[in-house]
């Protein structure tokens, strides 16, 4: 497995402070959406997967961006050690039921 990361870094986290500023209510989340797409040779373009997402709600634009590094270092570490193994490593963690 090989995971590659890709991010403007000059604008990386603009999105982010954007849509905090846009909040209106106090306690108001940052709301993001993660759904993978998978590459169709055959098409040569990325579909999305149909019925996966996650949505996260985060607090403020600094635990936004720290989802952001926290997900480009899960995807590198999966990418080291198989998304097999790293599954089972954070179910050793606890507090996560395998099937959801």
């Amino acid at each position: 497995m090989d995971a590659t990361y890709s991010a403007n870094v000059d604008q990386i986290d603009q999105p982010v402070i954007e849509a905090a500023a846009e909040r209106t209510k106090v306690g108001e989340t940052i709301r993001i959406r993660v759904q993978p797409s998978i590459f169709r040779r055959a098409i040569g373009q990325h579909r999305m997967w149909p019925g996966v997402s996650w949505t996260l709600d985060c607090a403020s634009p600094e635990e936004a961006i720290a989802l952001r590094e926290a997900m480009r270092v899960f995807f590198a570490q999966t990418a080291q050690v198989g998304p097999v193994a790293m599954r089972d490593r954070l179910l050793d963690l606890g507090g996560v039921d395998s099937q959801q």
